[in-house]
């Protein structure tokens, strides 16, 4: 046999195993793909904002099968995360790309004004699009998720997401307007001009329910809230988040025996598995065994310095 003959039958050698291996690549891959949008939501809701003017608060609920939007005027003020004050929500988006030292403030501050956890942001687009368009996949799109720290939306999650709304029936995506619901106030400046802001009263009276979880209100948990931190109004922000979720809470306190993270502990036994879940995972609050009992609660939450959300 020729040197020829013997290169050509090893070339087709390594030609076979390269596309094998190619093969078993590529289904992987696209294993891989299926699998993480397969799972991209974890729980029964999943909330997320698109940033723009407006501002859309979008929440999909796994269980009911219907997708809930809030839309908000930029301009409304908000309280910031980070001790920024009271500023515009678009503002606050402008802050944290120009300020390194402002990390993640747009979504947090968004998630504790409006007192539902938010997983990510997507960053501005066209002010005509639709939720469906804004989320559609896209080299833009790709670029914007990718990596994740981004937006804190993965692609799997922002597909998903995409692709629910394609399936989910018309009368199942549900839009409200919070000027139009009476959610904002207007003010007066020092310059004299006027501006509107976030009334979180009125909020939570007409949006109750709406970003509800279905397996904690079924639950039917008394939750105490005890603020460590020092720091005033921490426990009462932390108490709407567990109001708007479906937690009963019954009892705010303060306590000066300060505690890095957050924690809690059942007094009735374990705590039911959707509540469990919702503030290890969620909230990111440390479960604690306990041998105590209390009549009045069934769970007890006490709050650490380290920021939650």
């Amino acid at each position: 046999m020729d040197r020829n003959s013997i290169h050509e039958r090893l070339g087709k050698r390594y030609w076979r195993r390269l596309l094998i291996l190619l093969s078993i690549a590529f289904v992987s891959f696209f294993g891989w793909i299926i699998w993480s949008i397969g799972t991209a939501f974890p729980y029964e809701r999943t909330t997320i904002v698109i940033a723009g003017d407006p501002v859309r608060i979008v929440s999909w609920n796994s269980v009911r099968k219907k997708v809930t939007i809030l839309n908000v005027p930029a301009d409304v003020r908000i309280t910031g995360a980070q001790d920024v004050g009271l500023l515009p929500i678009g503002s606050l988006e402008r802050l944290e790309s120009l300020d390194g030292q402002k990390k993640d403030i747009y979504r947090r501050s968004l998630s504790l004004a409006f007192a539902v956890p938010i997983r990510g942001a997507l960053r501005r687009g066209e002010p005509t699009q639709t939720v469906g368009e804004a989320l559609a996949p896209s080299f833009s799109s790709l670029w914007a998720t990718f990596p994740v720290k981004r937006s804190g939306i993965s692609m799997a999650l922002r597909f998903r997401l995409w692709w629910s709304l394609l399936w989910i029936r018309p009368d199942a995506i549900v839009e409200f307007d919070a000027v139009k619901l009476g959610m904002t106030n207007l003010i007066q400046l020092p310059d004299g001009s006027s501006a509107r802001v976030l009334d979180p009263d009125t909020y939570d009276t007409r949006s109750a329910g709406l970003f509800e979880l279905d397996g904690i209100r079924q639950e039917e948990l008394r939750v105490r809230v005890i603020n460590t931190t020092g720091v005033a109004g921490r426990g009462a922000a932390f108490a709407r988040i567990l109001s708007h979720a479906g937690f009963s809470v019954v009892a705010l306190e303060n306590d000066e025996d300060a505690q890095p993270n957050c924690s809690f502990q059942s007094n009735t036994g374990r705590p039911h598995h959707e509540s469990k879940r919702f503030l290890e995972d969620t909230l990111g609050c440390r479960y604690l065994e306990s041998t105590g009992t209390d009549a009045d609660v069934d769970i007890t939450v006490r709050l650490g310095s380290e920021e939650l959300l």
